[in-house]
């Protein structure tokens, strides 16, 4: 029977060279259900595990979270960490760098060499623009900044539970 591997990042939305496990797919089941935060089990699951069935769990537990920072309706907080969900489970690689958050370079005097990318400051990724994420909030690009804070601490708040969660499996397989 073939065996179905994932790889499992503890540093943001896209694995990095040296930071990156390969898991099975069902090593990675039963080592997640011994978490228990089911939200970042539920995280790990929908990220790596492909499993979109997730997401309500994963929602429910930021808009309890973040409901109270602000007085909105329950839909303006369910489409911000909707929205703030989507953006790190897909994220967007920088075409520059492939991805990497590095280039190689031609230096005369050492040959190839690996630098930053310029592009996306060594992050792999590009986050969507002010005006990307208003337009997704159906707002305008200034009424963006009321919102843009608890949309950051929301990305902040999914980058934690992956690294505990990824910190959490790999001590359980290996």
């Amino acid at each position: 029977m073939e065996k179905h591997l994932i790889k499992l990042s503890g540093n943001g939305p896209h694995p990095r060279p040296g930071n990156v496990s390969t898991v099975t797919v069902e090593d990675m089941h039963l080592a997640v259900a011994k978490i228990t935060d089911k939200h970042v089990g539920a995280l790990l699951l929908a990220r790596y595990g492909g499993d979109d069935g997730q997401r309500t769990v994963i929602i429910t537990k930021l808009k309890t979270m973040f409901l109270s920072h602000r007085k909105w309706k329950m839909s303006q907080c369910e489409l911000l960490v909707s929205n703030a969900l989507d953006e790190y489970l897909n994220p967007r690689y920088c075409k520059a760098c492939n991805g990497f958050g590095h280039t190689m370079q031609t230096v005369r005097s050492k040959g190839a060499i690996q630098v930053e990318c310029e592009v996306c400051s060594g992050k792999g990724i590009l986050p969507f623009s002010k005006r990307e994420r208003a337009r997704r909030m159906k707002v305008s690009a200034p009424t963006w900044n009321n919102y843009q804070s608890i949309y950051q601490l929301v990305l902040d708040t999914l980058t934690d539970w992956n690294f505990n969660g990824v910190k959490f499996v790999r001590a359980r397989i290996s």
